[in-house]
């Protein structure tokens, strides 16, 4: 290698590391830890329903603790750099779901969900940006002047697998292990949920039909949200906060402000589903009449009711 190739080397390991989608990562991560969310790059988590590790670009969290559960709202989130070809999203007015919807399937652990379901038509939702309700969701997307795989499917599958992958470490059940189960209720200690995130380096758009005439219209935008229903993991509708690099920082302030909101809200949850164990009754929980996407009742709600009567039908089993 000639001096001079040895001098341009530099530029070119960090052309190529940009490509790769590196220095997008680092970006992300410290604009996270200047507006307060504890924020680690390069994260692995084992996917229970694989068997393999996962890898996360950036996570970032805001964390409380109730008694003895941990109410935590995590956020993973998936760089990818694409400036030389754009995103394209595609979107319709009516790919979208309400916001008690999109609030009772967010990715959780089993208490961490169950939370989400009993607060569902909590007002505090509706000044929450990520639960917001956008003209034209999203239902899938694509690189641009791209003929190889397309990786905008295969990040929304990523963010999503590792979403879920990370949600259900929480529930050692989940691994054949022992629960890890709050002594004084039978609820599980770990209250926590997890939102997907993908953030671009380039140009997005999205693609969407013109109701009037039916031609496709295209326009430049800086975030959307896509509500992906191809996960194997999920068998509910993930929604998908897409960000573009530019606008990241200022998304990066609504997560630091909203995460606090929604760690209040769920540690209300666990308040009201411990008062519910406690008297059996059902306006404890403070459910509201909402649509909620979903059919039933909490599985966890009913084996820890199911439990709690059962011990005071006989005292020695609380021993």
């Amino acid at each position: 290698m000639s001096e001079e190739q040895k001098q341009n080397l530099p530029r070119k390991v960090v052309d190529w590391l940009g490509k790769q989608g590196h220095p997008l990562e680092f970006f992300v991560n410290g604009e996270l830890w200047k507006v307060g969310l504890e924020a680690h790059q390069g994260i692995f988590v084992r996917d229970p329903s694989e068997n393999i590790l996962r890898e996360i670009d950036v996570s970032c969290q805001a964390s409380s603790h109730i008694d003895d559960h941990l109410v935590r709202v995590e956020f993973v989130i998936e760089c990818k750099w694409s400036r030389d070809k754009p995103w394209v999203l595609f979107t319709s007015p009516f790919s979208n779901l309400s916001r008690e919807a999109k609030v009772c399937q967010t990715i959780g652990s089993l208490l961490g969900y169950t939370s989400l379901w009993v607060q569902a038509g909590d007002d505090r939702f509706e000044k929450l940006d990520l639960y917001s309700t956008p003209e034209r969701g999203g239902f899938g997307g694509c690189q641009a002047f791209s003929d190889n795989r397309d990786p905008v499917f295969s990040a929304f599958q990523s963010v999503t697998g590792a979403a879920v992958s990370r949600a259900f470490n929480y529930d050692p059940e989940l691994f054949g292990r022992e629960p890890r189960r709050s002594a004084d209720c039978g609820l599980p200690r770990s209250c926590v949920v997890v939102i997907p995130i993908v953030v671009v380096d380039g140009i997005l758009f999205e693609a969407y039909s013109n109701l009037k005439d039916g031609s496709l219209e295209i326009g430049e935008i800086d975030k959307a949200q896509v509500f992906w229903r191809g996960s194997p993991s999920w068998g509910l509708t993930t929604t998908i906060h897409v960000v573009t690099r530019e606008s990241f920082p200022a998304f990066a302030s609504t997560l630091a402000t909203e995460s606090r909101t929604m760690v209040e809200i769920m540690t209300d949850a666990v308040c009201s589903m411990h008062a519910w164990l406690e008297t059996g009754n059902e306006g404890d929980l403070g459910l509201n009449k909402v649509s909620r996407g979903v059919v039933g009742f909490p599985k966890i709600l009913s084996d820890a009711y199911k439990a709690r009567r059962e011990q005071e039908e006989d005292p020695i089993k609380a021993i």
